[in-house]
């Protein structure tokens, strides 16, 4: 069962209309559905996130429950336009500097990113962040973390505006159209990790435990790195029908700075 995550009611509103939910009633905060799909309404920010994704967790028997947070995000006016799609990849959590991988594992031709999540508006042009910046993503992730495994939670953004303070000059009907405007890519997505239901996540080999024991050693990878490092080549495998191993250094690098530079080198390689 898959169930949209959204902040603003304009967000929610063209995924009510096109999947055709009706307001449930069974619970206090804006819960809508049909046999498919369930919708939550989760606010702006943090605030609401962790008791209304508990009670919902607590209350519908369905199971498993893919999370799919849908919405709109600031990005960068020199690399981004208005209207533009993507698939998160990782998430940084601005407060706490924690960062969060979504696990991937489905083919898809949408463009992926990074978010990183604040608690205020970013009006200066969002200059000291990569990709995109929303208020939601990483108490998402935190939360539904504990109810779901995290290859059935999934981050779909939508460009909204350029960090630039002209967010404010905005109707809701441009939140709404931007949603509106992209459904046919927004619903392929979410009709993509639906698939996931048919994946096995234990997908990887003996040759792949190979090179990844291989790359963690040479590189001297922390143990969070090597998580990631597995999760980069499950998606990898995935995505594309013939194995693929970046080339590992034949040389040992003493130096950290280096290390980590061939390592998301490596990271980059397995996104293609």
């Amino acid at each position: 069962m898959q169930c949209i995550l959204s902040a603003l009611k304009s967000e929610s509103q063209p995924f009510i209309d096109y999947y055709k939910l009706q307001r449930d009633n069974n619970f206090r905060f804006p819960v809508f559905r049909n046999k498919d799909f369930y919708l939550i309404a989760i606010g702006v920010g943090k605030k609401h996130i962790k008791y209304r994704l508990k009670h919902f967790f607590q209350n519908v028997k369905q199971r498993p429950i893919q999370f799919i947070n849908i919405g709109v995000a600031g990005g960068h006016k020199a690399l981004h336009s208005l209207g533009d799609v993507f698939l998160i990849n990782k998430i940084n959590d601005k407060n706490t500097n924690n960062s969060y991988f979504p696990d991937i594992l489905y083919k898809h031709s949408s463009k992926e990113i990074e978010i990183t999540t604040v608690q205020k508006e970013i009006t200066n042009g969002g200059e000291d962040f990569k990709g995109l910046v929303d208020m939601e993503s990483a108490e998402i992730f935190r939360v539904c973390s504990k109810f779901s495994p995290i290859h059935d939670i999934a981050f779909i953004k939508v460009v909204s505006d350029f960090m630039d303070g002209e967010i404010k000059n905005y109707d809701k009907e441009h939140f709404s159209n931007l949603i509106k405007n992209n459904l046919k890519e927004i619903s392929s997505l979410i009709n993509s990790i639906k698939l996931i239901e048919n994946i096995n996540p234990n997908i990887l080999n003996s040759n792949d435990e190979k090179w990844l024991k291989q790359v963690t050693i040479r590189l001297r990878l922390t143990k969070s790195q090597s998580i990631i490092l597995e999760k980069y080549l499950k998606g990898n495998k995935i995505r594309n029908s013939e194995n693929f191993y970046p080339l590992i250094p034949e040389f040992d690098h003493t130096s950290k700075l280096e290390r980590n530079k061939l390592f998301q080198n490596i990271l980059a390689e397995l996104t293609t």
